[in-house]
């Protein structure tokens, strides 16, 4: 059986198709590369990724890969962490400070950047340095320039352990009452029904309910006449029945991604809704754990169930571009003594073989089409290619009409106090759309 899964799953990565992304209007970690020769060039490179994350172990190995082909290249490495990485890189770019490489998701803080003309266009060097254009589907794009290369999309998907839900005779739950049913039945075995990553402020749940009810059109229009669209605040009120029902760990607000993750690999939580960078994740964990052979067959990826008042399609998910996605400083691309060791990391960096590294070590949903070989390829990663192939539909991520520091500072920061009965939700947004308006006028 996993032969022909494996077969069906090479068959059906070869003919699959890439979206082009279009942009819409602490403690630093350290990581300097190898390098010599006595006119040394040194590129500041920032990221948001914890330094115990996969994708940063990968970027480093791909850095140093670089400053050994360059040896007259030094590359430093700087994390952090939240909303501080956003604060600091508006601040940065303000002051003219800024890192000369930046790998982020595409949101509302790079398209302002680009507004501003702080990101360089990239399209340009492909056509005159390499000699072809930039893979459509890995062009991010605003107002017509490209201005960042992405490798990676990802996408929010419910991750089951069908395994318990066979012992205990309850079906995968396609709707929210099927959902509530379950739940019931988890709980009185002692099981957790749902974790999240709340208190690393993922909230995928909620973006993935907001998206069954508002839909792709309605996403971008949801504070077009200065108010929030009803889809954001129906979807926090079942986000409270979820929490009624007692979905959720009694701690859930103050359990982190690790805590989480833990839970659900030993079986003692039913679901999770998560980042397809999950299944990373989940393979790290076993990894660290001295556990060669995952237990990842019966793990299935699927849609969140419909919830009533839904207009997306049936099998729909959430989706944009991944964090495993570059964007150069304009001003570093006019630097005459940068310029060309910049213009050889964009190139390299957009190769097969950075791509390839990125697919297999950090096990990204790739842009476009990058091959794996079946000594890299695990049960996850096949279950994720078939759910794609199924898919309907892909709606932007919700959060993503605001500013993320607005977001995570107005919106998501007052979850818990929305599903205690601690303050309105309607009001709550208010302040949100009065804090992005504010922030808007000032640029």
């Amino acid at each position: 059986m996993k032969k022909i899964r494996f077969l069906v799953f090479v068959i059906i990565t070869a003919i699959a198709a890439a979206c082009v992304l279009v942009l819409s209007g602490n403690n630093v970690t350290i990581i300097e590369s190898e390098a010599g020769g006595e006119n040394k060039i040194n590129l500041r490179f920032a990221w948001n990724w914890d330094d115990m994350n996969v994708k940063s172990f990968t970027l480093s190995d791909v850095l140093n890969q670089f400053s050994k082909m360059n040896p007259g290249v030094s590359i430093t490495g700087e994390f952090l962490s939240g909303d501080s990485f956003y604060n600091k890189l508006q601040v940065d770019f303000a002051s003219k400070n800024a890192p000369d490489i930046v790998s982020v998701k595409p949101g509302n803080r790079i398209s302002h950047l680009a507004k501003m003309g702080a990101l360089a266009e990239l399209q340009r060097v492909f056509r005159n340095k390499a000699g072809y254009e930039l893979p459509f589907g890995k062009r991010i794009i605003y107002d017509g320039r490209t201005v960042g290369i992405s490798l990676e999309r990802y996408y929010i998907a419910m991750f089951v352990n069908s395994d318990l839900f066979r012992a205990h005779g309850i079906e995968l739950p396609s709707t929210f009452e099927q959902l509530i049913y379950a739940a019931e039945r988890f709980n009185e075995a002692g099981i957790i029904p749902i974790v999240g990553d709340f208190y690393d402020g993922g909230w995928q749940i909620y973006q993935s309910i907001v998206g069954r009810l508002a839909g792709r059109l309605e996403i971008g229009q949801c504070i077009a006449d200065g108010t929030i669209s009803e889809s954001y605040l129906d979807g926090l009120d079942i986000l409270r029945i979820m929490y009624d029902c007692d979905m959720f760990p009694p701690n859930c607000f103050d359990m982190d991604m690790a805590e989480s993750i833990n839970l659900f690999v030993t079986k003692k939580a039913a679901m999770t809704v998560r980042e397809s960078g999950f299944i990373a994740e989940v393979d790290h964990w076993y990894k660290q754990n001295g556990i060669m052979e995952s237990d990842t067959d019966n793990i299935v990826i699927m849609p969140f169930p419909i919830v009533e008042g839904s207009v997306a399609n049936t099998k729909s998910y959430i989706s944009g571009g991944g964090d495993v996605s570059f964007f150069f400083s304009a001003n570093s691309m006019s630097n005459s003594d940068k310029k060309h060791v910049l213009e050889d990391l964009i190139l390299y960096l957009e190769s097969d073989i950075v791509g390839s590294l990125f697919r297999e070590n950090a096990k990204i949903n790739p842009s476009v089409y990058i091959p794996l070989t079946k000594e890299y390829i695990d049960a996850l990663q096949v279950e994720e290619t078939l759910m794609l192939l199924e898919a309907q539909e892909f709606i932007p991520p919700p959060k993503n009409v605001f500013d993320e520091c607005v977001w995570y500072n107005y919106v998501e920061n007052n979850f818990p106090k929305v599903l205690r009965g601690q303050i309105d939700k309607r009001g709550m947004f208010e302040t949100a759309i009065g804090a992005y308006k504010s922030m808007r006028d000032m640029e």
